[in-house]
């Protein structure tokens, strides 16, 4: 699997980011953002 690609790169860095954002306003304020 090859992550040389600056927009797939940067795509799975916003993916992640956004899935880690989703999970702590869950966590903090008992809903998904």
């Amino acid at each position: 699997m090859a992550m040389t690609d600056p927009t797939v790169t940067l795509a799975a860095r916003w993916t992640i980011g956004k899935t880690n954002f989703n999970h702590f306003t869950t966590a903090r304020y008992g809903a998904a953002a």
